[in-house]
């Protein structure tokens, strides 16, 4: 990684399927898609103070199918308007020059997927 990718990037190249950085002028966007069912996700717990709307183990039920219909048009009425209607038809033109989409082959060969928390902080 590079000076500006530090340890953030490190663990999320460690558990993600994909991702990529997006660098604009006076932002950086960092996407990553991470495997729905892994070992770390049966790790993670839902706060029990979570509100019961979004707490699919106290009625949201809706949660398990996708967000709740208010919410998901609320989401794309954002992504419309921040994004606009063409995301998704021209994203290798946002990518730096030698990056395409085929995120596998812009991973450093010598890393090793196989890293731990532990050993990712030994890295930084």
């Amino acid at each position: 990684m590079t000076a500006r990718g530090g340890r953030g990037l490190n663990i999320i190249r460690s558990l993600a399927e994909e991702w990529g950085v997006r660098d604009d002028i006076g932002e950086v966007t960092v996407w990553a898609l991470l495997p729905p069912d892994d070992e770390f996700a049966r790790r993670l717990t839902i706060p029990s103070d979570l509100s019961p709307e979004l707490n699919p183990r106290l009625g949201g039920a809706e949660l398990a199918s996708g967000l709740r219909p208010d919410l998901d048009a609320h989401l794309e009425a954002g992504l419309d308007a921040n994004l606009g209607s063409n995301l998704g038809s021209n994203l290798d033109a946002d990518l730096g020059p030698g990056l395409g989409s085929n995120i596998e082959a812009n991973i450093d060969p010598d890393f090793d997927r196989e890293l731990d928390f532990a050993d990712l902080d030994e890295l930084a």
